[in-house]
């Protein structure tokens, strides 16, 4: 179940999520199932959290860092990840 205070915090761009992160390089967020159709995420620090089961169809994900992200049973469909940081992302069970 996705941690609300990471899933509002990331609702409010990636300018004020990237911020908070910076501040809390030991905190893991956890966006498991949530819905993120469309969502303008480029250049986003998402890494290590866990993406297991969202909906990231249509969404910006260009030059995202998604290391070590939980993007499992994820929908990525139509997603743009462009020059998105994959390394040892866990992308099994994804929908493409």
């Amino acid at each position: 179940m996705a941690d609300r205070r990471h899933y509002n915090l990331l609702k409010k761009g990636v300018s004020a999520w990237n911020s908070w992160r910076e501040k809390h390089r030991d905190v893991q967020p956890n966006l498991s199932g949530v819905d993120l159709l469309g969502a303008q995420l480029a250049g986003a620090h998402l890494d290590w959290a866990n993406l297991y089961g969202a909906n990231l169809n249509g969404a910006d994900l260009s030059g995202a860092n998604l290391q070590n992200a939980s993007i499992g049973g994820a929908k990525l469909n139509e997603a743009n990840l462009n020059s998105a940081y994959l390394c040892q992302a866990t992308l099994s069970g994804s929908d493409f």
